[in-house]
């Protein structure tokens, strides 16, 4: 498995991934008008985008690849949430896996990749926002993530809830 930054040519892989892992994590969770909604082409469009941004620096993307397929993926920026960005100053916004590929260590390893990153920026804090009712929450509490923040997220008119996982300081 290599763990390496995005390019451009990641964006369809990523988009798989994305659409893929939304279908089996989110059924029963989100509404399903928001789900069937989900293509690959748009998710590719927007991919490119953030892409493009990791290039100018806006943001970190990295993938997980096996035998040349990229079987998960991880991405955040800079914390712009007011209420919790002076304690934790980026967010790792997103960090899917094809669900056949969970459980093997792959998120670890992202997440790994993707601190040692914000470290060398000199970040030192971080959090991530999940599903209340995501059971992959709990991915969060085993690296040592704390739940301290909540706040509600709404799609297609269904109100969920939301709980921040914080990292307060790598360095300690």
């Amino acid at each position: 498995m290599i763990i390496r930054e995005a390019e451009i040519a990641d964006a369809a892989g990523i988009a798989y991934v994305h659409t893929s892992s939304w279908l089996t994590t989110y059924r029963g969770i989100m509404p399903d008008e928001k789900l069937d909604s989900l293509n690959c082409e748009d998710c590719e469009k927007k991919w490119l985008r953030n892409i493009q941004n990791s290039f100018e620096g806006k943001e970190i993307l990295l993938v997980a690849e096996m035998n040349g397929q990229i079987v998960g993926f991880c991405g955040g920026s800079m914390n712009d949430d007011p209420n919790t960005k002076e304690k934790y100053a980026n967010d790792l916004r997103v960090i899917y896996i094809l669900q056949e590929y969970q459980k093997q260590g792959i998120g670890r390893k992202l997440v790994s990749k993707y601190v040692s990153m914000i470290i060398d920026q000199g970040i030192d804090s971080m959090i991530i926002w999940v599903l209340e009712d995501n059971i992959s929450k709990e991915f969060y509490v085993k690296l040592g993530g704390i739940k301290v923040a909540e706040k509600d997220f709404e799609a297609c008119g269904k109100k969920l809830k939301c709980a921040g996982y914080g990292w307060e300081n790598f360095n300690e």
